[in-house]
C-alpha cells in the first residue's frame, strides 16, 4: 500500500535535484515525544504487553541522522552507519528519497516536514515512522564530541 501511495506521489510532485533546497541538510535527532504521541494515536500500543510497551518507548529519543548533500550518518547508542542517498521526489513539505543502506541495501523512506521543524520518516515496508527534529549548530557540536568521546564512528 504505501509503496503504490509513493509512486503516485512521484507523479504528482515536482521533481528536484539534490542541488536545489534539501531541507535534510544537518543533524536531526528522534524526536521522543512526539514519536510516541504518535504512536498512541495508533493501534501499535495497545497490542504489546506492559514489557515489550517499555522496550518499544526505550527505542525513541536516541538516533541521531547527520544529512550532506547525497549521503547519511546515523548513530544510535553506540552503532553507527552511513550510507548514501538521493531525493528522488518532493513538494512543498515532503520528500522521497533513495537510500543505500549497507545492511538492508536500497530503500524508499516518505519524509513529512511538519509546521514545528519536525519530520515523520516512513520507510518503505512500513505502517508508522519517527519523528525526528532539527538539531541547533551548538548542540551538534556536542553530539560530535560526545561521540569522538565514546569512540563512536
Amino acid at each position: 500500500m504505501l509503496l503504490k501511495l509513493i509512486f503516485c506521489f512521484i507523479f504528482i510532485c515536482t521533481y528536484s535535484s539534490a542541488e536545489e533546497s534539501n531541507p535534510l541538510i544537518g543533524t536531526w535527532k528522534s524526536n521522543k515525544e512526539k514519536t510516541l504521541k504518535y504512536y498512541s494515536k495508533t493501534p501499535v500500543l495497545s497490542k504489546l504487553t506492559d514489557e515489550q510497551r517499555k522496550m518499544f518507548k526505550g527505542i525513541f529519543g536516541k538516533m541521531v541522522i547527520t544529512y550532506s548533500s547525497n549521503t547519511f550518518t546515523w548513530t544510535m547508542d553506540e552503532f553507527t552507519s552511513s550510507g548514501n542517498y538521493k531525493i528522488i521526489a518532493n513538494n512543498e513539505d515532503t520528500i522521497i528519497t533513495l537510500s543505500e543502506y549497507p545492511l538492508l541495501g536500497e530503500q524508499l523512506t516518505m519524509i513529512s516536514f511538519e509546521e514545528d521543524g519536525t519530520y515523520l520518516t516512513i520507510p518503505q515496508g512500513h505502517r508508522y515512522g519517527e519523528f525526528f527534529s532539527k538539531v541547533k549548530k551548538s548542540t551538534n557540536h556536542a553530539i560530535k564530541q560526545m561521540g569522538e568521546s565514546t569512540n563512536v564512528k
